[in-house]
């Protein structure tokens, strides 16, 4: 017979949990905003000039997804990044006002566009990858290789168990992996 207590430790997937798991996905959830907050300063994630442009990381962020996915509509770029489909709408429409890229109607959908960067597009976006790896570079530069393996397991071990939580969007995409990684 279940009691009171029981139904509040149900978890989001309908499985009871018992005080030892919830105070392990407690520290769990502690631990992952701790990391969270070291490292969105250190890759300078919080401001709106990302690596010293006039872009947030939100907006980098996709211009990536455009330059992985030429010709996607908006519809894949909010599942992507879990954007506000409002928000997304006006970060297209500031990009095309730009010239950084250019809609489409779509072949198979009236209602569609497929985005495309321009020239002007893609040099920013490759500009943002060479920055974002130089960058990324000078912060792990003094690890020893032993070290930058134990990096790669460790960040493919945080993916693999975050992957078997299911989608990692509230839009219900696809889980990244390290070869489909975002900006």
């Amino acid at each position: 017979m279940l009691h009171l207590v029981d139904l509040v430790n149900y978890s989001e997937r309908g499985r009871l949990m018992d005080t030892a798991s919830q105070a392990a996905r407690e520290a769990a959830v502690s631990r992952i905003r701790e990391f969270t907050r070291f490292y969105m300063p250190t890759f300078e994630l919080l401001g709106n000039h990302y690596l010293g442009s006039d872009y947030s990381a939100t907006e980098a962020r996709v211009l990536f997804e455009l330059y992985e996915h030429n010709g996607c509509n908006a519809a894949h770029i909010a599942r992507a990044t879990n954007l506000d489909k409002s928000y997304l709408s006006r970060i297209i429409r500031g990009f095309e006002q730009k010239g950084l890229l250019t809609r489409t109607a779509s072949k198979t959908d009236s209602r569609s566009f497929a985005l495309h960067l321009t020239e002007l597009g893609t040099a920013l976006t490759e500009d943002f990858i060479q920055k974002s790896n130089r960058q990324i570079g000078a912060v792990i530069g003094p690890l020893e290789p032993e070290a930058c393996q134990a990096l790669i397991g460790a960040l493919d071990t945080i993916t693999r168990i975050l992957n078997a939580c299911g989608p990692t969007t509230a839009a219900g995409e696809e889980s990244y992996t390290h070869e489909n990684r975002p900006l």
